[in-house]
């Protein structure tokens, strides 16, 4: 599974997956780029890819993903991130709980529930 797959290194790690010929789960909140890499990802690699639009700042959104992922064992690369470029002074007044949610609510939650499933399958201290 890769969190934060729609562009940069996120879609470079589900592409480095896919070519290692490996199964990859995309999530992110951009479906449209979601879909491009889905299909680039089956065309050039053959391996099977299921993603899902999911937006990594809303912790209700990350619970619902995983109540619902249908997939074991799961391995996770984290790669979402909210950096908002400027002084952080003049950040808009929603930029900092967005910068906590993406960048340490949600890796913290992704891992939790992943480690759960990891749990059941046998492969805890597998991360």
């Amino acid at each position: 599974m890769v969190a934060g797959a729609s562009e940069g290194l996120g879609e470079a790690f589900a592409l480095e997956i896919a070519h290692r010929g490996l199964n990859v789960y995309l999530i992110a909140r951009r479906e449209e780029k979601l879909k491009e890499l889905t299909d680039t990802i089956q065309r050039d690699h053959g391996v099977q890819v299921k993603y899902r639009k999911v937006d990594l700042s809303d912790a209700d959104q990350i619970k619902d993903f995983f109540s619902q992922l249908d997939i074991s064992p799961v391995r996770v690369v984290y790669n979402a991130a909210y950096a908002p470029v400027g002084w952080f002074t003049e950040l808009r007044a929603e930029d900092p709980e967005k910068i906590v949610a993406v960048n340490v609510r949600g890796p913290v939650l992704v891992t939790h529930f992943a480690s759960a499933i990891m749990k059941k399958g046998g492969t805890e201290g597998s991360c």
